[in-house]
């Protein structure tokens, strides 16, 4: 409970920060290719989660008054926390987007 009211604290690792940091963290969270490699991910599935990703992204940049280049720098450091997390089953994708983002 906060000095106005109920606070909604989504993270486990919450802080206050950069809210472009909060919006690249979700959309590397709804990347369909980070899913675990065991989990078949439809075609139709992957589609409508980029779609959802590219909605979700532009509301919050639009209401927050964020940037799409701010939430972009945040990606590769956010894809680092998320390796640091030990999720073995998202690693393969996420290094692989780092070497992308990195090359």
């Amino acid at each position: 409970m906060g000095a106005n009211g109920p606070v909604v604290i989504d993270w486990s690792q919450a802080a206050q920060g950069d809210p472009a940091a909060d919006i690249a963290r979700t959309l590397v969270l709804l990347t369909p290719q980070a899913a675990a490699d065991e989990i078949a991910v439809s075609t139709e599935l992957a589609n409508a989660i980029v779609r959802f990703a590219s909605a979700y992204a532009a509301k919050c940049m639009a209401t927050i008054g964020v940037t799409a280049e701010a939430v972009s720098a945040w990606r590769l450091p956010v894809i680092a926390a998320r390796l640091s997390e030990g999720i073995t089953e998202e690693a393969k994708a996420l290094q692989a987007e780092v070497a992308s983002l990195t090359a």
